[in-house]
């Protein structure tokens, strides 16, 4: 008895221990339309392309608005406030500036599929194109567009990813990196290592987080091989390994501050001490005969990560309920952002103080969520403390929401407008 007792206890203890950590649930309709293959997330605004088209929540997926678009095939979208951003096969890149109403094509160029990963990035004011052979980018909604990578290689760039510290991509010529800091302040250019130190591995993914980088690799390019995540601390030249396990395909990296997350062909891990121990965090996720589902794309926020899983339906789990307890990125104390007078009638004075010279963002928002005045579009500013008097006087009266960003700052204030 007292062995059966202790049995019970373990198997319990198992048992809630498992339960804790994984709460993964349908965030869709159970229904063909919903079946999505593309996922876009910025703050609680999550955007996926299904078979009927494309879907808009603005509450992390508790509800949805059915958004009708110029393509009859999606390849990629993006989401950055209310824009949203779709790339169209043999067609072109499409805008939205008010949450999919009207949409504008901002590309030159006919779209094509070369199975590159991925094909759009958004990030402050730019949006990033890889075309394969070079990389466009364009800092004003597609009106013009520049491009990094040309002559650079003969070989086209399967994967891009960029960090607020880093562009990185990689080709057939091995890893380019050029420094993100440098390219807004307009002198981009690339360093270029070609794995020498790196095992002839199958890379799957490309992550980076600050100046990290992350490769998934596999032994072999199908679901059967060895899968490794490996990190890079010095731009490429040497690589640690952080997690491996036989007979799964690495098919996503998320990481955010101590936390990564790796979606493979067997579900979701986790390290939350920057891969030095992983669990698997799947229970709730689809299985099919006793197995869990691939992960085909994995994007998270401040409280939730979300799982478009391969029967293409849109998973949640909560943060907290993954032993996460905070995701928010450190503020520096040096870093301080205010505003008055508050209620304001016609006029806004902002101070702010950098502890380096910084490129700073201050956009005002209605209580829906609106953009209603680009106050400074990431204008370069000196460290120290700044004021910048703004004129609100085309402002209704109402509450308002100013939001302050810089490369690793972000501060929102609520202030009043009365007439």
């Amino acid at each position: 008895m007292k062995r059966l007792i202790l049995l019970l206890f373990f198997f319990t203890e198992f048992f809630f221990a498992t339960d804790l950590y994984s709460q993964w649930v349908l965030c869709t309709q159970d229904s063909v339309a919903y079946k999505s293959n593309l996922l876009a997330i910025d703050g609680n605004n999550i955007c996926i392309s299904a078979s009927a088209g494309l879907f808009l929540s603005k509450d992390n997926g508790y509800s949805w608005r059915f958004i009708k678009s110029n393509c009859t095939q999606i390849i990629d979208i993006a989401i950055s406030y209310k824009n949203i951003y779709a790339v169209c096969f043999a067609d072109s890149i499409y805008l939205s500036k008010d949450n999919g109403l009207t949409w504008k094509s901002i590309f030159p160029e006919e779209v094509i599929q070369t199975g590159l990963d991925p094909y759009l990035i958004v990030q402050d004011k730019y949006v990033f194109y890889n075309e394969a052979f070079v990389l466009g980018y364009s800092s004003d909604d597609g009106d013009s567009w520049d491009y990094l990578g040309r002559d650079t290689c003969k070989y086209i760039f399967h994967y891009f990813e960029l960090s607020d510290s880093l562009l990185c991509a990689i080709s057939g010529c091995g890893l380019h990196y050029s420094s993100y800091k440098k390219f807004i302040s307009g002198r981009q250019g690339w360093g270029l290592f070609d794995f020498i130190s790196l095992p002839e591995y199958n890379v799957t993914k490309l992550a980076v987080n600050k100046n990290n980088i992350y490769l998934g690799t596999n032994s072999k390019n199908n679901y059967y091989g060895t899968a490794e995540l490996l990190l890079s601390e010095d731009f490429g030249i040497s690589w640690i390994s952080l997690f491996k396990k036989d007979s799964i395909y690495l098919n996503n990296i998320l990481i955010k501050d101590n936390n990564i997350f790796i979606g493979t062909s067997s579900g979701v891990y986790l390290s939350t001490d920057s891969g030095g121990n992983w669990k698997a965090v799947s229970q709730g996720f689809p299985e099919k005969s006793g197995k869990v589902l691939s992960v085909e794309s994995l994007k998270m926020n401040d409280t939730y990560i979300f799982a478009i899983a391969n029967n293409h339906f849109l998973y949640r789990a909560k943060l907290s309920d993954l032993g996460i307890t905070n995701v928010v990125e450190t503020q520096s104390k040096e870093q301080s952002f205010t505003l008055f007078p508050n209620p304001a009638s016609n006029e806004i004075k902002f101070q702010y103080t950098l502890n380096k010279p910084d490129y700073v963002s201050i956009k005002i928002k209605d209580i829906l969520g609106y953009e209603v005045a680009n106050v400074m579009d990431y204008s370069a500013q000196p460290a120290g403390s700044s004021s910048y008097n703004y004129n609100c006087s085309h402002l209704s009266s109402g509450v308002y929401f100013v939001t302050m960003r810089t490369t690793d700052y972000i501060e929102t204030k609520k202030i009043m407008v009365i007439k």
